[in-house]
C-alpha cells in the first residue's frame, strides 16, 4: 500500500456488487471493441451508447454468440 501511495496511484475498491458486468459478458468486449474500431463520432457519448446498444440488439437477435 505504501509503494501505491509513493507512486501517486490510487488503489480502486472492488466492485462486486455489479451485477451489469457479470463474468459472462466479457466475451463481448473483444467484438464490440472491433466495431467501434475506425469510427469517428459526431457526440462520443450518446453516439458510442447508441452504437453499442444496437450492437448488442444484434448480436441478440442474431444469437451467434
Amino acid at each position: 500500500m505504501e509503494k501505491i501511495g509513493q507512486m501517486g496511484w490510487e488503489l480502486l475498491p472492488l466492485l462486486q456488487d455489479r451485477a451489469d458486468l457479470a463474468p459472462g459478458d466479457f466475451y463481448l468486449f473483444g467484438p464490440i471493441k472491433e466495431s467501434l474500431g475506425g469510427i469517428k463520432f459526431e457526440n462520443d457519448d450518446e453516439d458510442v451508447q447508441q452504437h453499442v446498444q444496437k450492437f448488442l440488439h444484434d448480436v441478440n437477435k442474431d444469437s451467434q454468440w
